[in-house]
């Protein structure tokens, strides 16, 4: 093998198995720039400061590309945000439209029609001058 053939060889191995995103996107900088600087020194015929200029404008390229792609991405993370959020209060409005219809006996909506009953005792107080006795309140809840 011709030793330009190494080089290049040498070059896409560690880039093959890009995992990370970070790592990705340095290869892609790498090869943006490369290109850039390539096309630039076949149309200067060889001038250095077209070359870089060729290669920092493929870097340019490159992240303006990546740019406007996560741009796009978030703006379509933010409509599906919406939607969501709409549904949820589609969901919601329909739910308590339901529960003022019905109303909220055990069998409106389907279950056995079973509570189980919760007591919160309330300690002797005195609120503002007032006192209040304790007392056992109690919560219910219906059970499927």
């Amino acid at each position: 093998m011709p030793p330009r053939a190494y080089l290049i060889f040498a070059a896409v191995v560690p880039l093959a198995g890009c995992a990370s995103t970070q790592t990705a996107r340095l290869g892609t900088d790498v090869l943006a720039a490369g290109a850039g600087g390539v096309i630039a020194d076949k149309i200067s015929g060889g001038n250095p400061y077209w070359t870089l200029a060729g290669g920092v404008a493929g870097l340019g390229a490159a992240e303006w590309a990546r740019s406007a792609s996560n741009s796009e991405d978030q703006k379509q993370l933010a409509l599906a945000y919406e939607r969501g959020r709409a549904q949820d209060a589609q969901v919601t409005y329909d739910a308590i439209q339901n529960v003022q219809k019905h109303g909220r006996s055990p069998g409106a909506s389907g279950g056995s029609g079973q509570y189980i009953e919760i007591p919160i005792t309330a300690p002797a107080r005195t609120i503002n001058g007032v006192k209040i006795d304790p007392s056992t309140e109690y919560i219910r809840i219906s059970t499927p």
